[in-house]
Parts: C-alpha cells; structure tokens; sequence
C-alpha cells in the first residue's frame, strides 16, 4: 500500500468515526438510548477489521495506528514532545500526513 492509499484509507475511517460519534452522541439523548448499542449497527466489528488491514498492509508493528486513533484521539491529544522514538526524538503525530510521515519513514 502506498501512503497516499494509507491516507485516503486511514481518512476514510476518520470520517466513519466521526460520523458514528455523532449518531451516539444523538442516541445517547433519546429516551430510548438504553434500547441502543453501537454494536448494533456492527461498526465496533469492522472498524477493527480494517484498522487490522491497514496496520498488516502498512507494517505497523508498534501499532502506532491504533494510539493514533485510540490513545491520541485522532490525533486532536497530540502535544509536543509528548511521543518519542527510540533515539528520544519527539515523533509528531497531529494529522494523518504527521503518521503517515512516520509510518513510511
């Protein structure tokens, strides 16, 4: 896979992700939210699969592309300094180009 397909894979996610987030946020002030669940719609599933696909097809062994997601909240919990490498220097990883960057370094 390229970057520029990681990219545009990897932003395709981010926008489901985003999207869910909205669904839950407005089901979550139904009167019936406890009637809900986000796996419901199976989303849990395969945004798993592909996370999986893309860390396979990328070579992400340090599962830098779930902290990304998960840990760094897409990147929005990224400060300074906050990541490092191995040689102690801070990896930037704000936006999916800073973790492509990375990934494909």
């Amino acid at each position: 896979m390229t970057k520029e397909q990681f990219k545009k894979h990897l932003q395709t996610l981010v926008d489901y992700k985003k999207e869910e987030d909205r669904i839950y946020n407005l089901m979550r002030k139904s009167i019936l939210k406890d009637d809900f669940s986000s796996i419901l719609f199976g989303i849990g599933h395969y945004e798993g699969l592909i996370v999986g696909i893309l860390k396979d097809a990328c070579n992400d062994k340090y599962d830098y592309i779930e902290y990304w997601l998960y840990e760094l909240n897409m990147g929005k919990e990224w400060k300074a300094n906050s990541v490092r490498d191995d040689n102690n220097k801070s990896i930037k990883l704000k936006t999916i180009s800073d973790l492509a960057n990375y990934i494909y370094k």
